[in-house]
């Protein structure tokens, strides 16, 4: 799993709550100004799970779990 409450700067990476920021900025952005759109995101495994992260929401102890994604599955949410 990866915990979201690590403070990634201390690692000179892009952490998943970093991660999950620019998410979550994409989705307010589409909500925005698409909001009567239909939009197809196709991205890789870990925007994936921070898009499901966003709409599913963080578990309080910060510790998420990689969801397990099969190539080409299909996930549909409504903003």
């Amino acid at each position: 799993y990866h915990n979201y409450l690590i403070n990634s700067k201390e690692y000179g990476v892009e952490g998943i709550k970093e991660l999950i920021e620019r998410v979550r900025d994409l989705i307010e952005e589409l909500k925005k100004n698409y909001s009567k759109e239909t939009i197809l995101l196709v991205t890789h495994g870990g925007w994936i799970n921070a898009l499901l992260y966003y709409f599913e929401k963080i578990p309080e102890d910060g510790k998420l779990k990689s969801i397990p994604l099969r190539n080409g599955e299909f996930i549909k949410y409504s903003l």
